[in-house]
């Protein structure tokens, strides 16, 4: 997935919402500040859960290993799946940061 914002934005954290079913769950998600997936900044191992349908909230994430903000336009996410059948239900991303 490919974000782009209207205006560069000092980002510092990122969280999400997934809707889950052990189907339908993602397996790792991975942040990229580039278009090309070259400029790795961080990724999120999303757990398992074996119980039935929920909703899951992964709490505020660093956007880079040095956990230091970095001025971005845009973003890419890529999504592992669990199942490379079933896509992913992803309901709600959120950026934290401030216009640069």
């Amino acid at each position: 997935m490919f974000v782009t914002f209207d205006d560069e934005y000092s980002l510092t954290s990122i969280q999400l919402s997934v809707y889950g079913d052990i189907t339908h769950d993602p397996k790792l998600i991975e942040f990229y500040s580039d278009e090309n997936a070259t400029r790795f900044l961080t990724n999120i191992s999303y757990p398992t859960e074996p119980n039935g349908s929920y909703w899951y909230t992964m709490p505020a994430t660093f956007l880079n290993n040095l956990e230091r903000p970095f001025v971005a336009k845009y973003i890419l996410i890529d999504v592992a799946e669990r199942w490379s059948i079933y896509q992913v239900w992803l309901s709600e991303l959120t950026f934290f940061g401030i216009p640069y």
